[in-house]
């Protein structure tokens, strides 16, 4: 089973439940996830449940949204593995190395 690295890039490429707005009226974030939003994995959870704490800004650098993901909210596509982020140091064992393709929950394309 391939888990996202920390600090992976990750483009939405589908959307399996709705996001609450609750954020947004409160000010912490500016909208919602969309298909086709770029993001970046900025926590990995392993316990009690599986789960990706995902950032998206936008081009000047302000948050559009920071969200918890789980497996079967959505299906990401890797624009760029953590461990190439970060000098090819993988944070933990559990995901794929070259670009394999493999899937979490049935939901994670690896590119």
């Amino acid at each position: 089973m391939a888990i996202l690295i920390q600090y992976s890039i990750v483009r939405i490429v589908a959307l399996q439940r709705e996001f609450d707005q609750s954020n947004v009226e409160r000010g912490l974030d500016q909208r919602v996830p969309r298909i086709g939003d770029v993001a970046t994995v900025l926590e990995v959870y392993l316990s009690p449940t599986l789960g990706y704490e995902l950032e998206s800004s936008n081009s000047d650098g302000t948050n559009e949204w920071l969200i918890t993901f789980y497996p079967e909210d959505s299906e990401f596509e890797v624009v760029q593995d953590g461990a190439d982020a970060v000098g090819g140091r993988g944070d933990f064992d559990g995901g794929t190395e070259g670009g394999a393709e493999g899937e979490v929950g049935g939901v994670i394309r690896w590119l």
